[in-house]
């Protein structure tokens, strides 16, 4: 593992961290977090590795992470169904930063922290109780829907897949 791997890594962990934090204190992951995050990636991992390969280190890996990673919460983004547009963002930063491989590890633990999370705020939270009981009905007009700060879930996958990497955690 090289000193710019270790780079790499904290600034992933960094800016998924404060795109989290941003998340659930304003609920909103701003710009200034997404954008250098997705440069850094690509040029960061340009000027250490070239353009090396899809699964390799260089600039092709952070082209497909950050479109993968843009591409599937994007989809989401677009269906109106649970991300902003913050998320997307932020996901195509780690994409980017972590490169395609990484990416994956990345958002597969982003998704299975999201879905817990969502579980945890539907049980134990009043509007999520009472949005069960709504469960198979039509939303009327008013009626707030049960949102989860996202860039929790997205920080601590991020924080999860790093564990993984680097051996302090079994991977999936």
């Amino acid at each position: 593992m090289s000193a710019l791997d270790i780079i790499l890594d904290v600034l992933l962990v960094g800016v998924a961290l404060a795109g989290g934090v941003t998340d659930l204190l304003k609920r909103k992951i701003y710009d200034w977090v997404t954008y250098p995050a997705i440069a850094l990636g690509l040029i960061l991992r340009f000027i250490g590795y070239g353009f090396g390969g899809v699964f390799d280190q260089g600039l092709l890996s952070a082209i497909f992470g950050a479109l993968f990673c843009l591409l599937v919460f994007g989809i989401f983004y677009l269906w109106g169904k649970g991300f902003g547009g913050g998320d997307v963002k932020l996901m195509t930063g780690v994409g980017a930063l972590g490169g395609f491989v990484h990416s994956l590890s990345c958002a597969m633990a982003t998704a299975i922290i999201g879905a817990v999370l969502a579980m945890i705020l539907l049980f134990v939270s009043p509007r999520g109780r009472a949005s069960m009981k709504r469960l198979f009905r039509r939303r009327q007009e008013g009626e707030e829907r049960v949102t989860v700060p996202y860039g929790i879930a997205i920080a601590l996958g991020v924080v999860w897949a790093a564990l993984m990497k680097y051996r302090v955690l079994p991977g999936f």
